[in-house]
């Protein structure tokens, strides 16, 4: 909150924009050289499944892990997140 008692705007606009921006170049993208892990949830406005899933096929072993049910799979994040690391 600000100092007026306002919310600021800038946290909500740039989350409302993470699912707006345009994604790189797919050729940029393909030419990554590291694995990536793609956590979502079928949900999730600010971080749609359609861009989750479109990473995911442009990403060279890319994973993506998307929950059935969002409280219990968010608990088990730290679980997949440390098989990823370790793989």
């Amino acid at each position: 909150m600000n100092s007026d008692g306002h919310q600021p705007q800038h946290g909500r606009r740039r989350r409302r924009s993470a699912a707006l921006t345009d994604l790189p170049e797919p050729e940029k993208l393909a030419g990554l050289p590291h694995p990536a892990l793609i956590l979502t949830f079928p949900d999730d406005p600010g971080h749609p499944l359609s861009t989750a899933t479109a990473l995911e096929s442009l990403l060279p072993g890319a994973t993506l892990y998307t929950p059935a049910s969002r409280p219990a799979d968010v608990a088990a994040w730290g679980a997949v997140v440390s098989e990823f690391l370790t793989a």
